[in-house]
């Protein structure tokens, strides 16, 4: 009978420890985000698509890709484009994910609008915002999921076009 009450209570504890195991993870499980990012192949091609638009019109432009925590997926110098495009396009970018959502924009144009028509409290000084045209926001559906942004053309104006062009490229091809 000793023997049989012993195994009965390993089986027991057992059990019991191993029910603890497993319901955190279950209750932790439930509690994460998804979160979605272009695929690497999509990311190119819009990248390179911006580039080869801007350069048939001779404008030397940079582009740059952040996902949606604004964290670069792609950056591409192009021939001869200066030194500050670097940084202006990922400005850009970065300005279009982070700001676009929360002001419901989809350019750094049309962000720029908005904000220096508002008073001094709006954003304008945090670090990385650029509220200059080439900046554009790419979406699955509504749900923003990257930016890309352009700069070295002669204007902003046309740094949006191209950044435009490669959101077109792969834009079918994200779900809706």
């Amino acid at each position: 009978m000793g023997f049989y009450l012993i195994s009965f209570f390993r089986v027991f504890i057992l059990c019991l420890l191993w029910a603890c195991v497993l319901t955190p993870h279950a209750a932790i499980a439930q509690t994460l985000l998804t979160y979605r990012q272009l695929p690497i192949k999509l990311v190119v091609e819009a990248g390179m698509e911006a580039i080869a638009v801007c350069k048939q019109s001779d404008y030397q432009v940079t582009v740059t890709i952040v996902d949606k925590a604004g964290q670069r997926q792609f950056v591409a110098k192009g021939d001869n484009a200066p030194t500050h495009t670097l940084d202006n396009s990922f400005n850009k970018a970065y300005t279009a994910v982070s700001l676009g959502t929360v002001y419901n924009k989809d350019t750094t144009s049309e962000l720029a609008t908005l904000l220096l028509s508002k008073s001094p409290s709006s954003p304008l000084n945090l670090p990385g915002i650029s509220l200059s045209a080439g900046g554009m926001t790419i979406k699955a559906g509504n749900e923003i999921i990257a930016g890309i942004g352009v700069s070295g053309s002669p204007g902003g104006q046309f740094d949006e076009a191209c950044a435009k062009a490669g959101v077109e490229k792969i834009i079918d091809r994200l779900p809706r």
